[in-house]
């Protein structure tokens, strides 16, 4: 069983793109947006940064739900997110300096396309979604106790062992109704190790998936006077003077037409919704385009500002300060756009 307390919510091989120095040293800047001043600090890329103690640890023991997942209480933590081990290579592929057009294979564009959606949902801001709908939880306690007693009434008295084992789910699901915010927190964590597809989530997994790999990707290059910042919630959804932090469907009806997510200072990621990759079939590599635009990179930074959970996160101090100077507004009105965003995944 891992030993694991402190969960990543960000890849650590991501965060590294970001740092400056080497080994012990590897380091970067951030601004604790939750503190009244816009001062940068430095720190270290180690077990603390952009992670939460046992933030997708379960408990099978007492919860039906998280039982349904697993017995290994580390799980999701140390199988639910196989990706990372791939994630440096295709960085480090994307980023790759003095090329005019990327080419990424078909496998690799398939695991970084998982990996980007991943890290979108198994993201603090998504959990925070999830909470919200406690009252879903209550508003059906008295429905599901029905249906499981429903279920236990049909076991014959005679079958002992089975009777038994039934009795013991129904500990396990009283457990989960008498604390709903571990259930949510279940729910969220374990949402694609169970077993069934719990509200079609995989379902939409599936088709924002095949929506990111059939449309047109470029690569935004930048110059180290104007790096891409990052955050503890990286890549946005944009449309208009909107932003969002995940979205699965309907990106017509809300006027989205982006994807962004920031590579590392000198790259990012734009990936155009609504433009079909007429270049694209199957099994073929990804031909993505660089494109050398310093003057996009204010807009996508200070958009980021818009969906962090507090952190934002650079190699240089002074783009940090400009970022967060200019996006202030945005990060002030948060609370605004995350309801936006909760409306967006149906929770």
């Amino acid at each position: 069983m891992s030993a694991t307390k402190n969960h990543h919510f960000v890849p650590k091989g991501y965060l590294r793109q970001f740092g400056l120095g080497a080994n012990n040293d590897l380091h970067l800047w951030k601004i604790d947006l939750s503190k009244p001043n816009l001062r940068p600090q430095k720190t270290y890329i180690g077990k603390d940064l952009c992670s939460e103690k046992d933030f997708y640890r379960i408990n099978p023991q007492e919860s039906f739900l998280a039982s349904s997942i697993g017995n290994d209480p580390n799980i999701i933590e140390d199988k639910g997110f196989s990706y990372e081990n791939n994630l440096p290579k295709i960085l480090k592929k994307l980023t790759q300096k003095g090329i005019y057009s990327q080419a990424l294979s078909w496998e690799d564009t398939n695991i970084f396309i998982y990996a980007l959606i991943s890290i979108k949902f198994r993201n603090p801001y998504t959990r925070r979604a999830y909470e919200t709908g406690i009252h879903v939880v209550e508003d059906n306690r008295s429905s599901a106790y029905e249906l499981i007693d429903e279920i236990i009434s049909k076991v014959p008295p005679e079958e002992t062992q089975l009777l038994n084992y039934a009795n013991e789910l129904y500990k396990k699901f009283e457990y989960d109704m008498n604390n709903p915010n571990e259930l949510l927190k279940t729910l969220h964590s374990g949402a694609f190790q169970m077993g069934n597809d719990r509200g079609g989530l995989i379902d939409k997994f599936q088709n924002l998936g095949n929506r990111l790999l059939n449309t047109r990707w470029e690569i935004i290059r930048t110059s180290l006077k104007h790096q891409f910042i990052t955050s503890d919630n990286p890549g946005l959804f944009l449309g208009g003077q909107n932003t969002w932090s995940l979205v699965f469907e309907n990106f017509e009806n809300h006027g989205i037409d982006r994807f962004f997510f920031p590579l590392s200072p000198l790259n990012g990621l734009l990936i155009h919704l609504r433009e079909k990759d007429n270049n694209l079939f199957e099994g073929a590599e990804k031909i993505i385009p660089v494109l050398w635009a310093p003057n996009k990179v204010i807009e996508y930074n200070v958009c980021h500002c818009s969906h962090a959970n507090k952190l934002l996160i650079a190699s240089s101090e002074k783009v940090l300060i400009e970022a967060a100077t200019e996006g202030k507004s945005d990060w002030i009105n948060v609370r605004n756009m995350f309801e936006n965003d909760k409306k967006q995944l149906n929770l």
